[in-house]
Formats: structure tokens, C-alpha cells, sequence
């Protein structure tokens, strides 16, 4: 029983830590557009 619980908060870990990076980078993309549309335009 134990050992099931651990394995799930390490999956939750998993997915959170990817669900966030993956936000990080959506986030840093969109920034990094915004500045070259503003440095083209």
C-alpha cells in the first residue's frame, strides 16, 4: 500500500515537473516572438 503511493506521487511529480516546463517554454516562445515582432516592426 505504501509503496503504491509513492510510485503515484512520483508520477504526479513527473507529469507536473513536464507540465511545467512545457508551460515554461510555450511561455518563453511567446515572449521571444513578441519582442522580434516589436524589434521588426
Amino acid at each position: 500500500m505504501e509503496e503504491r503511493g509513492n510510485r503515484l506521487k512520483r508520477v504526479a511529480l513527473a507529469v507536473g515537473g513536464s507540465l511545467v516546463l512545457a508551460a515554461a517554454v510555450l511561455v518563453l516562445v511567446a515572449v521571444v516572438s513578441v519582442l522580434f515582432t516589436l524589434v521588426a516592426g
